[in-house]
């Protein structure tokens, strides 16, 4: 399944968070991945992110759809993804409708 992840974690995890979901999803924004990912593979990133938080202030969400297409994508100001998309399609075209670039 297609899965946005969004985290709300304390200044001292975020770099361990990033570092983590980089090397499993695509980074669009601060605090922000998406990519595929099977229930399982999601299971597992949700466990090792378990590992890292702290329940009481710290706050992972994950969306999940069958296809990246389900949901239509507008960016007001700065799309901070392009490079995510030069590195998932190797520079082509871009799917989402921009808005106020």
């Amino acid at each position: 399944m297609f899965r946005v992840l969004v985290y709300d974690v304390s200044q001292k995890k975020v770099y361990k968070v990033r570092r983590y979901l980089a090397d499993k999803m695509f980074w669009v924004q601060n605090s922000t991945f998406e990519g595929y990912l099977t229930e399982e593979q999601k299971l597992v990133v949700m466990e090792s992110l378990g590992k890292i938080l702290d329940p009481e202030e710290d706050s992972i969400m994950i969306f999940s759809t069958e296809s990246e297409y389900a949901w239509k994508k507008m960016i007001l100001g700065v799309d901070k993804s392009c490079i995510s998309y030069l590195l998932k399609y190797g520079g082509g075209e871009k799917d989402e409708e921009q808005e106020g670039n």
